[in-house]
């Protein structure tokens, strides 16, 4: 078996760190995208599909998405159609 040494080692190591930015990257890029449409659509006054987007970027780890559910359940916006569709 051959022995790994410190160069191969470290190019191992950078191509998995690579990785695992490009992949964190890419979920804060969703998180992002579902924020924004959320911010939108709340500025047209269409809170329950804001709301639906803002948790699905909450889901994904945004902390101002799950700020912006906050704010919405505290004005009481977009998150009725919850109860009524029980």
């Amino acid at each position: 078996m051959k022995k790994l040494n410190f160069n191969s080692s470290l190019f191992f190591g950078l191509a998995l760190s690579l990785i695992g930015i490009t992949f964190c990257t890419g979920l804060s890029t969703t998180a992002n995208s579902f924020y924004n449409t959320g911010e939108e659509l709340e500025n047209k006054k269409r809170y329950s599909e804001a709301f639906e987007f803002y948790q699905k970027a909450a889901n994904a780890g945004h902390a101002q998405a799950m700020n912006a559910l906050g704010s919405l359940y505290e004005k009481g916006k977009g998150w009725a159609w919850i109860i009524k569709g029980q």
